[in-house]
């Protein structure tokens, strides 16, 4: 063969393999997708969401199943693997935490098409979780009482601080979103501000905002003042002192049935002093309009006490915990369905004896939070699933009721819950004021 013609050869063979080289690496497919997906354990037939590249069940997977080890099955394309971040997945042999949504990489053959797909599995909804957030480090300011009620769809809180050598300060404020405080400079039909007195209740009742009774410097109230609108205000004294309760602070208000109920409160505490309580009372009034009232119970069942927390719950009116007259704290918890009979619930495991907290209802749940001892001021979370028979500390962070780290510590506040949202407001650690409002989203 002449050496022309084997140089021509050698150069054909060269551009073929080349050639065919490069036909091989046009060839290796780009697709990067997942074309199937499940996880067996699970049960649940899976959706891939090519569009948005999301995969998930739309048949809910129970809230307790346990999400922290599972094994995905799949299929990709010819050629393309499947990554979380580094980690190669092997289709019914990796384990993977599906807790929180698991993002995926698909590379396709050719080495450098990919994309990402998040895989979550959707659980059914936890009837007992709260999901707590700090709505506002300011709030309406620092003040040592608060006493709040949700009237014409607003928040509202007469706020008040009672100063033995200073000038007192006060405030009433409404809130839509718990972030934005308004000022009322609301004042009644005598020309005086509102509110007037430390200690006072604040509650909604017939298309009307109720302040009941309170704290001055030189004498306990039971002065009643309403409004229509939270800015003009009308105060009635009682003319008769038979059709009315006697004057009183820190006295628990709470609408049951068609009737605005007092039950309890202090008297004149020693020298107006307003971080201590007058003597505990223990009788029950109610009144159908507001102003004139009926003493239903001279003396109840329930021993008196300072600062208990009153709710409803069931169609009754709950009382527990406070601090007797003798400064005892106490953990026992009475209820009444008329108002007349109270009887005390036989518990087990009892709740600390505190006073101070209040107690949320959460569908068949109570939750009891903060409180002081007297010697500690507390931000925990205590809960009863049995109608307060028995009470259990919340302290694994891992239950969907728990409070967060950061959550502050109070008693004396204000909360309650509106729609399925638990408002938590004001309050005192130890003697300092919170200012941080705390929400929690009911399921």
């Amino acid at each position: 063969m002449h050496r022309k013609n084997f140089n021509v050869i050698c150069t054909l063979l060269i551009g073929f393999f080349l050639s065919s080289s490069c036909t091989k690496e046009e060839r290796q497919s780009k697709m990067a997708g997942i074309l199937e997906f499940s996880i067996p354990s699970l049960a649940k037939p899976f959706i891939i969401n090519q569009f948005n590249r999301s995969v998930y069940n739309p048949d809910s997977v129970h809230y307790t199943t346990d999400l922290t080890a599972l094994k995905a099955t799949f299929t990709l394309p010819p050629g393309a693997t499947l990554k979380i971040g580094d980690v190669v997945q092997e289709s019914g042999v990796t384990v993977n935490d599906f807790s929180k949504p698991v993002v995926y990489t698909v590379v396709a053959e050719d080495g450098k098409t990919m994309h990402n797909y998040t895989a979550s599995i959707l659980l059914t909804l936890d009837p007992k979780a709260v999901t707590w957030r700090r709505l506002s480090a300011e709030g309406f300011g620092a003040f040592q009482d608060a006493s709040t009620a949700v009237f014409l769809g607003r928040v509202y809180s007469a706020a008040f601080t009672l100063n033995s050598s200073t000038p007192n300060t006060w405030g009433l404020y409404f809130t839509g979103d718990g972030n934005a405080w308004t000022r009322v400079r609301a004042a009644d039909d005598k020309k005086d501000s509102i509110p007037l007195a430390a200690h006072g209740r604040l509650v909604a009742f017939k298309e009307k905002l109720w302040l009941l009774g309170g704290l001055r410097k030189d004498a306990v109230l039971n002065t009643i003042w309403s409004t229509s609108d939270g800015q003009a205000w009308t105060r009635s004294d009682a003319a008769d002192p038979s059709t009315r309760w006697s004057p009183r602070e820190r006295l628990n208000a709470v609408v049951a049935g068609d009737a605005l109920w007092v039950i309890g409160g202090n008297e004149y505490p020693a020298n107006g002093n307003p971080a201590v309580s007058g003597k505990a009372l223990n009788d029950v009034w109610s009144s159908v309009d507001g102003l004139v009232w009926t003493k239903r119970v001279a003396a109840a069942a329930f021993p008196a006490r300072s600062n208990p927390a009153v709710f409803l719950y069931k169609n009754r009116i709950y009382l527990a915990g406070g601090a007797d007259n003798n400064k005892q704290y106490l953990n026992d918890i009475w209820y009444t369905e008329n108002g007349l009979e109270w009887k005390q619930v036989a518990t087990v495991t009892p709740p600390p004896a505190r006073e101070g907290y209040k107690i949320l209802v959460n569908k068949s749940q109570l939750l009891l939070v903060g409180g002081t001892n007297g010697a500690n001021t507390y931000g925990d979370l205590w809960v009863s699933e049995d109608d307060g028979v028995n009470w259990k500390q919340i302290t694994d962070p891992k239950d969907s009721r728990s409070l967060p780290a950061d959550f502050p510590k109070r008693a004396y506040y204000d909360a309650f819950t509106s729609g399925r949202t638990i408002w938590i407001l004001g309050g005192l650690d130890n003697t300092s004021p919170v200012k941080e409002i705390w929400l929690g989203s009911m399921n």
